[in-house]
C-alpha cells in the first residue's frame, strides 16, 4: 500500500474540530501514516507554550497554557484507538491559525473541520478555509460534522482544465484503498463549447487502465456545479475537487460559492492545490 506523509489536522476544542480529529484519525489508519495533531493559541509565535519554562509568567497567561493544555487533550483522546499512540504527534503553537496550520502541515494532507453555519469556532473562524486553501502546498480536507464512512464511492468534480490529470489520480487512489467505486462528475455550463471533452475523456480512459480493480464511473450534467456535487456527496465517502476544477480558476474556492461548498458538501471535501 502507498504510505500518504504524516496527516495533519488542527484542534482548537471545539466540536467541530473534534471531529476533523476524528476523521483524520481514521484517514491516517486507513494509509497507514502518522498523525499530528496542532492546537493554536493567541500571542506570539511559539513551538510549544505549555513546555516548561524558566521565565516567569503571569496569571492570564498560566491559564491560557492551561485551556490549550485541556484542547490538545481533548484532541488527542478523540485520536487514541484509532492512531497506535507512538504515531501521534501533539503540536500546542501560538500564532496565526493559517500559518501555524501550513507549516506544520509542510506539504502534506491537511484536516480541518467546519460546522453549517461557519468555520471553526474560536481560534479558527472567519475567512481560514478560504486562506487555508489558499495557501497550503498540499491537500486540504475540509470536514463537516461526524462522515459517514463506508458508502462505497468517491466523487471527483472536474472540468477538463490543466489540473483534472492531478485531481482525477488523487480520487483514484482514494478510491483504491476504500475499495470504492469512484464517480468522475463534469458540471457543464451554459456554453455548449465542448472543446475540452476530449482532453477528458483520455484523463477517464487512463484512469480506468492505470487501475483496473477501480470501477471508474463518469456523469455529466448541466446545471450549478456547486449544487450538483452537493447532491452527489449525499451518498459519497469523499469529494475531490481542484482549485482550478469546475471553472475555479476565477478563484471560486477562494470566495463565498466554495465555501458553500465545503460546508454544504453530505461528505468531507478534499481540495487539491495546483
Amino acid at each position: 500500500m502507498d504510505v500518504r506523509p504524516t496527516v495533519t489536522v488542527g484542534g482548537d476544542g471545539s466540536r467541530a474540530s473534534l471531529d476533523a480529529v476524528e476523521w483524520a484519525s481514521a484517514y491516517a489508519r486507513l494509509w497507514d501514516a502518522s498523525l499530528r495533531i496542532v492546537t493554536v493559541g493567541s500571542g506570539p509565535a511559539n513551538r510549544s507554550p505549555i513546555a516548561n519554562s524558566r521565565r516567569q509568567i503571569s496569571r492570564e497567561e498560566f491559564q491560557s497554557n492551561q485551556r490549550l493544555q485541556r484542547k490538545a487533550e481533548a484532541a488527542f483522546s478523540r485520536a487514541v484507538g484509532s492512531v497506535p499512540e507512538d504515531r501521534i504527534e501533539m503540536l500546542v503553537v501560538s500564532g496565526d491559525p493559517v500559518d501555524a496550520l501550513v507549516a506544520s502541515a509542510d506539504g502534506g494532507p491537511l484536516v480541518v473541520g467546519t460546522r453549517r453555519l461557519g468555520f471553526l469556532s474560536g481560534t479558527i473562524a472567519g475567512s481560514v478555509s478560504r486562506r487555508l486553501i489558499g495557501r497550503s502546498n498540499g491537500p486540504v480536507a475540509v470536514v463537516s460534522g461526524v462522515a459517514s464512512q463506508g458508502r462505497g464511492r468517491v466523487v471527483v468534480g472536474i472540468d477538463g482544465g490543466a489540473s483534472t490529470r492531478a485531481v482525477v489520480s488523487f480520487a483514484l487512489e482514494e478510491a483504491r484503498v476504500r475499495g470504492a467505486e469512484l464517480l468522475v462528475f463534469r458540471a457543464l455550463g451554459d456554453s455548449r463549447d465542448d472543446r475540452s471533452s476530449e482532453a477528458v475523456a483520455t484523463v477517464i480512459e487512463d484512469a480506468k487502465k492505470s487501475d483496473r480493480d477501480v470501477r471508474v464511473r463518469e456523469e455529466s450534467q448541466r446545471g450549478n456545479p456547486v449544487d450538483l456535487l452537493v447532491e452527489r456527496s449525499s451518498d459519497a465517502d469523499l469529494l475531490v475537487i481542484g482549485t482550478r476544477s469546475l471553472g475555479l480558476t476565477a478563484g471560486l474556492l477562494r470566495g463565498s460559492v466554495g465555501q458553500r461548498l465545503t460546508v454544504r458538501a453530505k461528505c468531507p471535501v478534499v481540495v487539491i492545490p495546483g
